[in-house]
């Protein structure tokens, strides 16, 4: 048997339509953990913040500030992480569009996840 021949580093295995994929389930409340990670694997974190609860309380909300994976980020999604116990976890999110820098987290958090739901 031949070995196996690596990919060159670098390489993006992903494909492009998996990337629009993922993005369509984060808009629609369904995307799945391993959605969500392949999306912060191809875009780029612009911040992460817990906005309610704390490390280790079954109810939290997680808030990342995260760059489109299908513009290198330049443009970006709100997306936000609610945890609440014995509910299944769920992500929703909203398009903020091109951006020029990250605003503060904390401000105004509640209303942007408002317009998420």
């Amino acid at each position: 048997m031949p070995p196996m021949e690596l990919p060159p580093p670098g390489a993006n295995l992903t494909k492009p339509e998996e990337i629009e994929e993922a993005l369509a389930k984060l808009n629609e409340g369904n995307a799945s953990d391993s959605d969500f990670l392949m999306l912060l694997c191809h875009g780029k974190v612009l911040g992460l913040r817990r906005v309610e609860g704390d490390d280790g309380d079954k109810d939290q909300i997680l808030r990342w500030f995260m760059g489109d994976p299908r513009d290198n980020g330049d443009s970006a999604w709100d997306v936000f992480k609610t945890m609440r116990k014995g509910e299944p976890e769920k992500y929703c999110c909203r398009y903020i569009g091109p951006i020029t820098e990250v605003p503060n987290m904390m401000d105004a958090w509640k209303a942007s996840y408002d317009l998420c739901k």
